[in-house]
This record gives structure tokens, C-alpha cells and sequence, in this order.
């Protein structure tokens, strides 16, 4: 028998429906992908960027800017995400805090508003985790 535990930073920060927050996303740039020269979103929505081997292959990458993007805290959702190990380690918090093998997070929704200068004219609902106070999973996007 697997226990599990469930942790909601979300309450735990006291966040509520209609509260405000920033995400930081790096968004490709590049007018030559088949998007129609819209902006597309890359990463998971992660507040804590990192960039592995952007260094060795920076002639290849396509034009990214990186943003705060804007976005209303819709509620808590009926499901739940089980982290995985690599997204209890991104969520900053010692994985010993954790009592059981087995953690899962509420998920929301987020309301993200228009991002016009980037080729997002509308707002985009998704479905969202928040795995520590600076690290937000996108669940919606892939």
C-alpha cells in the first residue's frame, strides 16, 4: 500500500480565485515556424528557468524572448498531479520533507490575459500545478 500525501502551495499562499500573478515563460519569437508568425509557448511555465546545453546549440535555437505574462487565478480544480521525481526536485523543496513516496498537487486553472506584442490575442484557460512558492507546472501545454 502506496501513501500519498497532498500539497496544496497554492492555500498555503493564500492564493484565491481573482488573485493576480506573473508567470515567466520563454516563448519562441521565430516568424519562420509553421505558427503564422504567432508566438508559441516553450517550457511548462516554470517561474525557475533553466536552460541545459543552451550554450552548445544557441546558432540552432530559434528566436526566444522570455516574459511575465499576466494571468487570473480561476479556482481549484476536481483533479489532482501526482509529482514525478524530477518535479518534486524542480519544486526547490527538499524531497525528505515529503512523508510519503507519493505526492499530489491540486490542480487549478489559470486564466492567462493577452499577450498582443507576442502573438497571443486572446486569453488561454489552462490547467496548472503549483509545486512550490516560484515554480508553477503547465499541465495543459506539452
Amino acid at each position: 500500500k502506496t501513501k500519498e500525501e497532498v500539497v496544496d502551495v497554492a492555500a498555503e499562499l493564500r492564493f484565491e480565485p481573482g488573485d493576480r500573478i506573473e508567470v515567466k515563460w520563454t516563448i519562441n519569437d521565430d516568424d519562420d515556424d509553421e505558427s503564422d508568425g504567432e508566438g508559441q509557448k516553450n517550457g511548462d511555465g516554470d517561474e525557475t528557468m533553466t536552460k541545459e546545453a543552451n550554450n552548445n546549440v544557441e546558432d540552432e535555437n530559434p528566436k526566444t524572448v522570455t516574459v511575465w505574462w499576466g494571468a487570473t487565478l480561476c479556482g481549484k480544480t476536481e483533479d489532482m498531479h501526482t509529482l514525478s521525481h524530477e518535479e518534486k526536485e524542480e519544486s526547490e523543496i527538499t524531497i525528505d520533507i515529503y512523508k510519503s513516496p507519493e505526492v499530489k498537487v491540486p490542480v487549478y486553472k489559470l486564466n492567462y490575459s493577452p499577450l498582443e506584442e507576442h502573438g497571443f490575442e486572446t486569453h488561454s484557460l489552462e490547467d496548472v500545478a503549483f509545486i512550490s512558492n516560484q515554480t508553477l507546472l503547465n499541465l495543459s501545454t506539452n
